[in-house]
């Protein structure tokens, strides 16, 4: 099965409240769910669906809340301990439920959660539990802060709270939901909105790019390809070009693209490929994507420079990959300037002349080199990227688009 994590927004809302709703009946009987007690408390809720061809189905929420220190159940747990409660590093993750007839993997769902809290910045979660202590204390490393807390669930039961350190975890931890501890993450800011930039330039850019491969884009398809052997994700795989390089018959190819007309246009490619690779494409964010198998080989190739945070990218592959599974990443470096985009579209696009599309590929071309410019990073700044995630054995290769073109290789 493979899932996707998003953030509530207006958009969703509703239907995460009534899943939640659904769950809750279905194990809780008479757990109340209150819409606008979480707008006033500013909870943050998050809807997981599994993916199922081309319809996402929602299957389970979560909640995080920052602003928790007001309430009378925490102001009891932090009067009968040691622990100083921070709102900037902890957050109570609640709304948790689980939908009784499509059950996710603990270890998924709580892996989820993992990265929702690093995302955001938070280095404790605090939970409040029914059952299972002995569940959060061995495969979680939780620390039990309270018996009997004072909060009604709508059934009598004796409600536990717990704290996870999701800085500083157990080695079983580590094995048990396939993360490691994170320091903090600091987003950066767009470039451009995501809407702006799927409408106005991706989903544009698919026409000429489904039409146009030059002399350096085709050499290192061939040089990744190479490298890549069993199960792998193609991340922000564009028009899945990737896919006609490799080897008939022994890959399993997944594609994941935000941009809805290059998803589209991958998804035809795929099916039309003479190779036999076998896949799927999925339109969603990559960060929001999780697999319950892992991959043996992860590929960017061109699209690192469009993920707001890197980082964070690195550390969500890491954890989709597999012990020993190989990563690849292809970004421009800081040689890639107008002059040097310029020159490489006089080079290589004379064979595309006469195609409709050429004068819209070299435009565009130029247009990214201008917009993105600031992130075409310098190898060492990826490199101690990577490294800070747990990559090893970091190879950077950076002959590629006449020097222009970092290529990354490296292992988990």
């Amino acid at each position: 099965m493979t899932y996707v994590c998003e953030l509530c927004t207006e958009n969703n809302f509703d239907l995460a409240v009534k899943v939640q709703h659904n769950n809750y009946l279905a194990t809780l009987g008479s757990m109340k769910v209150c819409p606008d007690e979480f707008r006033q408390k500013g909870i943050k809720l998050f809807l997981i669906s599994v993916i199922e061809g081309d319809k996402k189905h929602p299957v389970a929420t979560f909640g995080l809340q920052a602003k928790f220190m007001e309430e009378a159940v925490w102001e009891d747990v932090a009067a009968g301990t040691d622990i100083q409660f921070n709102p900037q590093t902890d957050v109570v993750v609640g709304q948790l439920s689980n939908a009784k007839s499509h059950k996710m993997s603990m270890q998924l769902l709580y892996g989820i959660i993992y990265d929702a809290v690093q995302s955001m910045g938070f280095s404790r979660m605090l939970f409040l539990i029914r059952r299972s202590v002995i569940f959060y204390q061995g495969k979680l490393n939780a620390i039990l802060l309270k018996e009997h807390c004072k909060y009604d669930i709508g059934q009598p039961a004796n409600v536990r709270a717990m704290l996870i350190n999701v800085r500083e975890f157990s080695g079983k931890t580590c094995r048990y939901i396939s993360r490691l501890a994170s320091n903090q993450f600091n987003p950066s800011q767009p470039v451009i909105s995501q809407k702006e930039l799927n409408v106005s330039h991706w989903d544009k850019y698919s026409r000429s790019f489904d039409s146009i491969l030059t002399r350096p884009q085709r050499k290192l398809y061939q040089d990744v390809a190479k490298s890549c052997r069993g199960n792998l994700i193609d991340i922000g795989c564009g028009n899945a070009n990737l896919a006609a390089f490799l080897i008939p018959g022994r890959h399993q190819y997944d594609g994941l693209d935000g941009a809805k007309q290059m998803a589209h246009c991958a998804k035809q490619n795929l099916s039309t490929l003479d190779n036999s690779v076998a896949g799927d494409i999925y339109h969603t964010p990559a960060e929001q994507f999780y697999p319950e198998h892992r991959y043996d080989v992860a590929c960017s190739i061109n699209s690192l420079y469009a993920m707001d945070n890197p980082q964070a990218l690195f550390r969500h592959v890491f954890n989709m990959l597999r012990e020993g599974g190989q990563f690849i990443v292809a970004n421009p470096n800081e040689r890639m300037s107008q002059a040097h985009i310029t020159r490489l579209l006089d080079k290589y696009c004379a064979e595309f002349a006469h195609l409709p599309e050429c004068a819209e590929f070299r435009a565009m071309n130029k247009a990214f080199v201008e917009q993105y410019q600031q992130r075409f990073y310098p190898a060492d700044e990826v490199v101690q990227w990577l490294e800070q995630v747990g990559f090893r054995n970091i190879q950077v290769d950076q002959h590629h688009y006449d020097g222009a073109m970092n290529l990354y290789t490296m292992v988990r």
